[in-house]
């Protein structure tokens, strides 16, 4: 019933939530940007104050590779 979709959309919106900070935490950690001034925004990363970017499947290619050893 309503019951349940109001809960699984809570919980489904409260994962993309998560996920979404930490593919911004990511994406300052690959790119060398300021930890907590990184955001999603459209198909990008955007650093806030610099205005630097770089496109979404750039970097999240760049987390997928994992850590330089």
């Amino acid at each position: 019933g309503s019951r349940a979709t109001t809960t699984v959309g809570r919980a489904a919106i409260d994962g993309a939530t998560i996920l979404k900070a930490k593919l911004e935490e990511l994406a300052a950690e690959v790119m060398g940007w300021p930890a907590g001034q990184v955001r999603i925004e459209r198909d990008e990363f955007v650093v806030d104050g610099s205005g630097e970017r770089a496109p979404f499947h750039e970097v999240a290619a760049k987390i997928g590779a994992g850590p330089v050893v």
